[in-house]
């Protein structure tokens, strides 16, 4: 892979440096998009692929949203109880990330904040962290999503 969640996430950061409003836009969508891919490797990785009423939804970002929020108790690989949960909370996150990043994307006749960059960078990098825990605790290549 030549860039990584953590690529992503990094970027955000530096974009957070600046001080012009479309910076901070920028970031946000750079953090959501980080936290977008780590969650893509969680559900490669655990072969959680969308149950058959996700399969109408349309895009790809609520279909991994929704995949996320309904993960199956247990799931396929046997991950523990406790995983399940946090893939589902994981869903949550990502799926409030998703929304503010719609808001700098595309609700530019509203100011959008460093403090609400700083939300979603925050947010993405705890997401990123939660990802790469579980794909090292289930002994898959957690350094996918390059966290440490």
């Amino acid at each position: 892979m030549t860039v990584s969640p953590v690529d992503f996430l990094r970027s955000a950061q530096i974009m957070m440096n600046h001080h012009e409003e479309i910076d901070h836009r920028n970031a946000a969508s750079r953090a959501y998009m980080g936290a977008y891919h780590a969650c893509r490797f969680l559900r490669d990785a655990l072969e959680l692929g969308p149950l058959p009423s996700i399969l109408k939804v349309e895009g790809s970002h609520r279909k991994l949203i929704r995949t996320l929020q309904q993960a199956p108790v247990p799931l396929k690989k046997g991950a523990v109880w406790a995983h399940a949960r946090r893939i589902r909370q994981l869903g949550q996150q990502l799926k409030s990330l998703r929304d503010l990043q719609n808001a700098a994307e595309y609700r530019i006749s509203r100011n959008f904040s460093r403090n609400d960059a700083r939300q979603v960078v925050a947010a993405s990098r705890e997401i990123i962290r939660v990802v790469d825990m579980i794909l090292r605790e289930e002994g898959d290549e957690g350094d996918k999503t390059d966290a440490t």
